[in-house]
């Protein structure tokens, strides 16, 4: 059972990493937004943590 949970699991993860990265930003000098910004903020959307959080400036959640 945990075989196939794992391998669903996956393939959404698969998925939604293509997805990203179809909408990374291309050159974006002129944007303002660069492809580090860009991973960062949805890293913060995914897993509801802070900027902050990922700088190691405060703790993550338990």
């Amino acid at each position: 059972m945990k075989r196939p949970v794992e391998q669903a699991l996956r393939a959404i993860a698969a998925k939604r990493l293509k997805k990203m990265l179809d909408e990374l930003p291309r050159v974006s000098s002129t944007r303002g937004e660069s492809t580090t910004d860009f991973l960062r903020i949805q890293r913060m959307n995914w897993d509801g943590r802070s900027l902050d959080c990922l700088e190691g400036l405060i703790p993550p959640r338990p």
